[in-house]
């Protein structure tokens, strides 16, 4: 897990994780609280729109928060749009990380993309990453990539977290068109 404790803003804490999931290995079955999550069991290719998949991946993720007696996570638009503007870089510019290569993190994504911590003396700010190559990439496998990472979790499951917002490219961070790249970030402010 690396922190990142930006000097201008003290005690405010910035989680980054990364996972890279399982290429084409069987995903685990997911809870029950699944089935009520529209269309997170579609795949990404054709099936199903970026919308669809964010908001599938967004009920599931709230699920498993509140299976664990956690307050669900209200979508933000401002953090689905650097979400979403880092899963496409990352497709296009064919990498995988929390940092771009021109050395921006989540923290310079937020600010660029949104006004999401404007004006707010104190927040805390995390982004899980997920990739799934192959055709096959439901919001569900995504889910299950993240759960099988502790440190994912303990990202996901950060009680004091209420905001979340998801990008969704369909494609993989090795330029191939298959697959999907994922970034969920979660807030607070």
């Amino acid at each position: 897990m690396r922190q990142l404790v930006p000097s201008a803003l003290a005690g405010t804490i910035v989680t980054l994780m990364l996972v890279l999931g399982p290429q084409g290995s069987p995903t685990e079955a997911l809870p029950a609280e699944a089935a009520n999550c529209s269309y997170a069991d579609t795949h990404a290719r054709g099936d199903i729109s970026r919308p669809r998949a964010d908001r599938a991946l967004r009920c599931l993720i709230s699920n498993e928060r509140e299976a664990r007696g956690l307050n669900r996570l209200d979508s933000s638009e401002r953090l689905n749009e650097a979400a979403q503007r880092h899963t496409a870089d990352m497709h296009r510019r064919e990498y995988f990380s929390h940092i771009s290569p021109g050395g921006r993190d989540v923290v310079d994504r937020v600010r660029a993309y949104s006004s999401y911590i404007d004006g707010s003396d104190s927040w805390e700010i995390g982004e899980t990453l997920a990739t799934r190559v192959g055709k096959n990439a439901t919001p569900e496998q995504i889910l299950s990539i993240l759960m099988n990472s502790s440190s994912h979790r303990e990202t996901l499951f950060t009680s004091r977290f209420r905001h979340i917002g998801v990008g969704w490219t369909l494609g993989d961070p090795s330029g191939d068109d298959d697959g999907a790249t994922v970034a969920v970030v979660v807030g607070d402010r």
